[in-house]
């Protein structure tokens, strides 16, 4: 299979869950594997509490709200800070090991 092909047909499998409202993230919505959150207020989008279930979830979270959102677990992200802050057109990836969630790296609009 070609290139071009292979990424014709991977484009068409590709799926993620917009959100529209503050709400905590489901299994399905995290198995995408990307999620926008877009709404004109800003909201906070919540990770379940972290277990067995969520172990090797990796998800990137992007803000597409007209300003700053935030991404929230009640536990906190390695057991510290609870929130990350996304401006407008930022994201971040988050991972749970099944203890814990992390958030691995967030990027800045420029």
């Amino acid at each position: 299979m070609s290139t071009r092909n292979w990424n014709f047909q991977r484009k068409g499998n590709i799926k993620y869950s917009a959100k529209t409202a503050a709400s905590t993230l489901t299994k399905s919505e995290l198995d995408h594997g990307f999620i926008t959150v877009s709404h004109t207020t800003p909201f906070a989008t919540t990770l379940p509490v972290a277990s067995s279930l969520y172990k090797g979830c990796l998800c990137r979270i992007a803000n597409k709200n007209s300003g700053a959102s935030t991404v929230t677990v009640a536990a906190g992200f390695g057991g510290g800070n609870t929130i990350v802050t996304l401006a407008r057109g930022d994201m971040c990836t988050v991972f749970c090991d099944g203890s814990a969630w992390y958030a691995v790296n967030s990027t800045t609009s420029t």
